[in-house]
């Protein structure tokens, strides 16, 4: 379970004012601590013909990380939804703000009481004392936020920016029924060279750069980097080598294992179950982002799947009888099976 006192916030907040505010504004809240920006092109409330879209830009006062989102500020969120239009993007910008003030993984790089001057300024209607509260939470229990603050002591707010951190993705995962896992120490590399192998899938993030990097979908930390308040103790999530607990069908050991690969469908349906010990139903709003992200994650990799195995779909079938319909369209198209949500 989530560290007290943020349980007792999301699980009973009808009576406490801090925990009123923190489970209003918990979107905000979470921003204000994430490693990792969230771009999305959030659909209003309103479901009628032409309702306006609300588009999350970059960050106006810091070139090197995109705006921060705040959330809903209505005082009526029972209702609300998160709807989206297009895909969501995971990014992170550099170790050092090129401009402006510090954003996201950038206030990491601050000592505790530059790191509440940043926040509270950053989102002005949060509370400042429930920042300071979650701020002392998230540093001792987040091992981002604590190797963060080893790198800034070991080389100093000097050589912060001259420095390249990569987070590996290729590190053992845990396995589904497992206790929880977290990113080992070694996951974090700093280096002042550019030279070097790595991973396609590894987060380099380098001391000042223009813009912003995209996260890999499959990379373990995708949701802990952003959904920190979710994932307070940093604990890695799905990637495509994480192996269940439970033997597969065939009793057969996969990759010199019991268990056997599972699906990011898999994994998202076990976060998803209403059990003993599991929080996740108590975020609200940030639930309800969490699900919507993880469905589109679900939605791009079934669709790679088949873009990269249209062989197995008869594709090229499928496009001569697409030519011979319409000429005026030859070339290769993508088929979408009949069991693919949405598609033919």
């Amino acid at each position: 379970p989530p560290p007290e006192p943020l349980l007792s916030w999301i699980v009973d907040h009808s009576s406490n004012p801090i925990a009123k505010d923190f489970h209003k504004y918990i979107r905000a809240y979470n921003t204000a601590f994430a490693f990792a920006a969230i771009v999305v092109e959030q659909v209003s409330e309103d479901t009628a013909p032409g309702a306006s879209r609300i588009r999350n830009q970059p960050y106006n006062r810091n070139s090197s990380g995109p705006r921060i989102s705040t959330g809903a500020t209505s005082t009526t969120l029972a209702n609300e939804t998160f709807r989206i239009s297009g895909t969501i993007y995971h990014r992170m910008g550099s170790l050092r703000p090129s401009s402006g003030p510090p954003a996201f993984a950038q206030v990491y790089f601050y000592d505790v009481e530059e790191q509440l001057q940043h926040r509270t300024s950053l989102i002005s209607h949060l509370r400042p004392d429930t920042i300071e509260i979650l701020q002392r939470l998230i540093t001792a229990n987040n091992p981002y936020a604590s190797q963060f603050q080893t790198l800034l002591q070991q080389h100093g707010p000097e050589q912060i920016g001259a420095l390249r951190v990569t987070i590996t993705s290729g590190r053992r995962l845990g396995r589904r029924y497992d206790a929880q896992t977290y990113p080992e120490v070694s996951a974090l590399v700093t280096e002042r060279t550019v030279d070097g192998a790595f991973s396609p899938h590894n987060i380099i993030v380098h001391g000042h750069f223009n813009g912003t990097k995209i996260i890999s979908s499959l990379h373990p930390s995708y949701m802990p980097l952003h959904y920190v308040l979710m994932y307070p103790f940093g604990e890695d999530g799905w990637s495509p080598d994480m192996l269940s607990a439970v033997p597969s069908v065939s009793g057969a050991p996969s990759d010199g294992d019991s268990g056997y690969k599972i699906s990011l469908r898999q994994y998202c349906a076990y976060m998803l179950m209403v059990r003993s010990g599991y929080y996740s139903h108590h975020y609200g709003r940030l639930f309800q982002q969490f699900v919507v992200d993880n469905y589109v994650r679900i939605e791009a990799s079934r669709l790679q799947f088949l873009l990269l195995n249209q062989d197995t779909l008869r594709a090229e079938m499928y496009s001569g009888i697409g030519d011979g319909v319409d000429p005026r369209q030859v070339g290769r198209s993508i088929v979408l099976p009949s069991s693919f949500s949405g598609g033919p």
